[in-house]
């Protein structure tokens, strides 16, 4: 991947059996219009009844049980309150972002100590001074780890 899409790497992330919400993650909000705005998200809710993007207690109306996010706004952004977790993707260009699909790569490969090298061939996951399952990513590398971290975590299910 020269140019690293972030928008595609984050529904394939989302889309990953071991990815959940964190708090501290900067997401992508799609609005009505189609266009994106980053927010932090605070809080995730899973099966939450969201009307309205207004939260309401599970169970207090009828509705289809869905994930939620608190957010609030980034930048110039001021919003701030529960969104269904639809309408937004993980910011991989974010370092705080990456910390949290980190501590879910550790997650979902059982490893606390798992970590990504660099090197010829591309990205490595490893444990310490080995390789987890030989697990070695794309060439040419990107210098941006976010690809392997996504992949990583579509792999982890192979262990």
């Amino acid at each position: 991947m020269s140019t690293i899409d972030y928008i595609e790497l984050g529904k394939r992330l989302v889309a990953s059996k071991h990815f959940k919400w964190m708090p501290g993650m900067l997401c992508q909000r799609r609005l009505h219009t189609g266009a994106w705005v980053p927010v932090r998200l605070m809080e995730a809710a899973y099966n939450a009844t969201v009307i309205d993007y207004r939260f309401v207690e599970r169970g207090a109306v009828p509705s289809m049980n869905q994930a939620a996010a608190r957010i609030m706004g980034e930048g110039n952004i001021t919003m701030i309150g529960w969104v269904l977790t639809d309408d937004l993707l993980p910011d991989l260009s974010d370092v705080a972002t990456k910390g949290c699909v980190m501590q879910l790569v550790r997650e979902a490969w059982e490893d606390p100590e798992a970590h990504f090298a660099l090197g010829a061939a591309g990205w490595a996951l490893m444990s310490g001074e080995s390789r987890i399952a030989d697990v070695v990513y794309p060439s040419p590398p990107s210098k941006d780890e976010a690809e392997a971290m996504v992949l990583a975590m579509e792999t982890a299910s192979c262990r």
